[in-house]
Order: C-alpha cells, then sequence, then structure tokens
C-alpha cells in the first residue's frame, strides 16, 4: 500500500471516529405533540408542523406523528388534565426520551411562542416571541428555541 492510500484509510477511520459519536448522540427519541396555534389557519398549522419536525428530526429519532397524535387521543380520552399530565402519558404510551409540546398564538405583529419538553430530568419550558413571524423567521426562531431548551437541565 502506498503513502497516499494510508493516508486516504487513516483519513476515512479518524472521520469514522468522529461521525459514530455524533450519531450515537442522536439515540434518544422524541414525540412531538399536536401543536395548539390559535387564531393560525389549519394549513399553515401543518406547515409549521413540518418544520418543527424537521429540526426535531435532526436530533433525535421521531415517533411517526400518527402514532403521537393516536396516543395523545387515548391520552385526552382517560382524562388527563393538563399538558404536562398527557405529555406524561404520551411519553409513557410511545415509550419515548422526551415529549415535545408548541403553543404559539398568532396575536398579528407579536406571536407569543411557548415550547415545553418533557423527559426523564423533567419539564422544562421555553418561551420568546415572534415579531412579524415569517417562515424563515419562524424556523430560526423554533430552532433557537430548541437549542435553549436542550441545553436547559
Amino acid at each position: 500500500m502506498s503513502r497516499w492510500q494510508r493516508g486516504v484509510v487513516w483519513s476515512m477511520a479518524a472521520l469514522t471516529c468522529m461521525i459514530v459519536p455524533a450519531a450515537a448522540g442522536a439515540s434518544s427519541s422524541a414525540a412531538l405533540m399536536t401543536l395548539v396555534m390559535p387564531g393560525v389557519v389549519s394549513g399553515e398549522v401543518a406547515k409549521r408542523t413540518e418544520v418543527l419536525r424537521d429540526l426535531l428530526s435532526q436530533h433525535y429519532r421521531l415517533a411517526p406523528q400518527d402514532q403521537a397524535q393516536t396516543a395523545e387521543a387515548r391520552a385526552t380520552s382517560a382524562g388527563c388534565e393538563g399538558t404536562e399530565a398527557c405529555m406524561a402519558e404520551v411519553r409513557q404510551a410511545l415509550g419515548v426520551d422526551v415529549v415535545y409540546h408548541l403553543y404559539i398564538e398568532d396575536q398579528g405583529y407579536v406571536d407569543p411562542v411557548h415550547l415545553t419538553r418533557l423527559g426523564k430530568a423533567g419539564i422544562v419550558k421555553q418561551y420568546t416571541q415572534c415579531n412579524r413571524c415569517t417562515r424563515r423567521l419562524y424556523r430560526r426562531t423554533l430552532d433557537q428555541l430548541l437549542r435553549a431548551i436542550q441545553r436547559a437541565p
């Protein structure tokens, strides 16, 4: 094997060693409950749900949305009281590490954005506002909120 070939093999091995831990970190599982967005038309809710699912899938193995919705419907019909209680029921039913819930209210110029995460360590909430929230700004806002909530203990 030539010196150049050994260098290529060594580089590929080093790259593999860097990629494997990153992929192992993404092995946590998550579910996303139905987004609550008063004042937002249903078509826009679907688009915003996809944005959040895309962002979450960069960090977690996501449970299929239909399974999450079924677990949420069962929890609600079983009489769970409050968002956090329902999140706990969904987490248990799906066997995921964390459950996320997003609440956005379209108030025109300034939209309050609440993101809640329920995991083994308990409940973590983050809040921000999205001013004149275009799709691009919405994605950036959610990404910042998600990063902040993941850094929380």
